[in-house]
Parts: structure tokens; sequence; C-alpha cells
């Protein structure tokens, strides 16, 4: 068990509320939780708050979870920063862009939540590890 000054921070970017909602619930058991509908106040909030993992839509307001992705990749001081991309199109071309900004993780939705949080682990415990 985690005390509350060691927790991991999980910034989530989801516009629409429902399913951030459902996110975050799901992550509160192990993360503190940072939560916005907007990309653009996502790359602000990650480069002031740098949490452990960064969970993005792709369709967002502002700027795409791409655009999000490539903007701290391609930043010194957040490139480590792991990303999950959660998106409803499985195409090739999106598939592509996904892995040319960046993003480590490319999840379907619907995806399981025990899909989601084994590979949030992953990605968080290789970073810390």
């Amino acid at each position: 068990m985690t005390t509350s000054s060691a927790r991991r921070t999980v910034l989530l970017a989801e516009d629409h509320a429902d399913t951030r909602m459902f996110y975050a619930e799901l992550f509160r058991s192990s993360f503190d939780v940072i939560e916005t509908g907007r990309g653009d106040q996502a790359l602000v909030l990650a480069r002031e708050r740098r949490p452990a993992l960064i969970v993005t839509d792709l369709s967002l307001p502002g700027i795409t979870g791409i655009e999000l992705a490539k903007a701290l990749k391609g930043d010194a001081a957040t490139a480590g920063i792991p990303i999950i991309c959660l998106s409803g199109y499985a195409d090739p071309e999106t598939s592509e862009a996904v892995t040319a900004s960046g993003i480590d993780r490319m999840l379907v939705k619907p995806c399981a939540p025990e899909d989601l949080l084994k590979h949030a682990d992953e990605l968080v415990g290789a970073r810390e590890g």
C-alpha cells in the first residue's frame, strides 16, 4: 500500500464527462487523478503537474490526443511520461498516426477496465523501475 505522499498521479483527458468519471473512479484506487475534457488543458496540466501517466482520448477539443502526445514527447521535461491512447478508431491510418506521435499504447474503446489498469501498471512500473 502506498502512502498518500507517494501516490502516483494519472492525467485523464477525455471530453465525454461520463466516460471521464468512469475512468477516474477506476484509477482512484491506485492513483491520484487529474481530469480534463480538453486537449489544450491536458497539455498545460501535464507540464505543470508531471503525472506518472497520461490517458487520453484521440478526439478532444482544443488539441487532439495526437497533438498532445507530439507536444509532450517533443519536450525533454515531459518526454518520459507514458501515454495511453483510448480510441474508437482502429483503422491503419489512425494506428500509424498514434505510433508516429510517440503514444506508448493504443487501446480500442470499449476496452475492459482490467486491461486498461494492466497497461497503466506496466507503463508506470517500467518508468519507476
